[in-house]
């Protein structure tokens, strides 16, 4: 079943939010960017946490930003 192109232009932006507030997590918190990525995961995206909707995000999309700003910290530091 196809995804419309409305849908997944959302998920594809519920995606770039969820990574910068997942690397705000690990900034503020000194967490490890592996644990705040399974926790986004299992518990955010898609999922109501304390009253708010997460919509339901690319998962693909939200890896990719995460981990390539992991990897380019360096640079972007």
């Amino acid at each position: 079943m196809s995804i419309p192109k409305e849908e997944q232009r959302l998920m594809r932006a519920a995606a770039r939010r969820a990574a910068v507030q997942a690397l705000f997590q690990m900034e503020s918190a000194g967490e490890d960017w592996r644990d705040v990525r399974e926790e986004f995961e299992t518990h955010r995206l898609g999922m109501t946490v304390e009253g708010d909707a997460f919509r339901e995000a690319d998962v693909d999309l939200f890896r990719a930003l995460l981990e390539g700003a992991v990897n380019r910290q360096a640079q972007v530091d």
